[in-house]
């Protein structure tokens, strides 16, 4: 996989890595009231990162143009970490998916709601399929996030809980089959837009 092959070639990118990013762009997002982060502030921080070589700084600049969607030169924090981490740390799947639902979890509710879980698993498609992996189709993003919602509703209208979210997420075949290098579409594939 060529996630796999990423994450082992990039030591210098990893969880304490991202949660320095995480925090950097989280204060520039508090300020300023936006999860869009412009490149001056993207660059500025990457450059605090002593341990970054220039390797590493460029696959940063390099997933930051993937994530720039509206080509403005901003990016939103939240997808651009989660995706980064998913597929390019040595983590196990299971921090890396703890620490992007936290992600999308700004006001520490404990629970994800459907809209940051299709994000969510959209970032984490579209870097794997960036380097190349097979990848899951939209439809069955959609269908994974509709059946995870459908079976545990919450009658409080704050989500789904995220323990729960994540232990759905981890022993779904379909997911299963993604994290094995067994998706259905690869980079490029019209069908991969949400």
């Amino acid at each position: 996989m060529g996630i796999t092959s990423i994450a082992l070639t990039t030591p210098n990118i990893e969880k304490p890595e991202m949660e320095f990013i995480l925090a950097e762009m989280r204060s520039y997002s508090d300020s300023n009231n936006t999860d869009a982060i412009p490149r001056a502030t993207f660059d500025e921080i990457l450059s605090k990162i002593e341990k970054f070589d220039q390797s590493d700084t460029d696959l940063c600049n390099n997933l930051f143009v993937l994530f720039d969607e509206k080509g403005d030169k901003t990016v939103n924090y939240k997808d651009f970490l989660t995706g980064t981490l998913s597929c390019v740390t040595s983590e196990k799947t299971s921090s890396k998916l703890k620490f992007s639902f936290g992600l999308y979890d700004v006001e520490k509710t404990g629970f994800i709601m459907r809209a940051d879980m299709r994000r969510m698993m959209k970032a984490i498609n579209n870097v794997a399929s960036y380097f190349g992996d097979p990848v899951l189709k939209t439809s069955e993003i959609m269908d994974l996030e509709a059946q995870l919602f459908k079976s545990l509703k919450n009658a409080t209208g704050r989500g789904i809980p995220l323990d729960i979210a994540l232990e759905f997420t981890l022993s779904d075949p379909l997911i299963q089959g993604f994290l094995n290098g067994e998706g259905t579409v690869r980079f490029g594939c019209p069908e991969l837009s949400i």
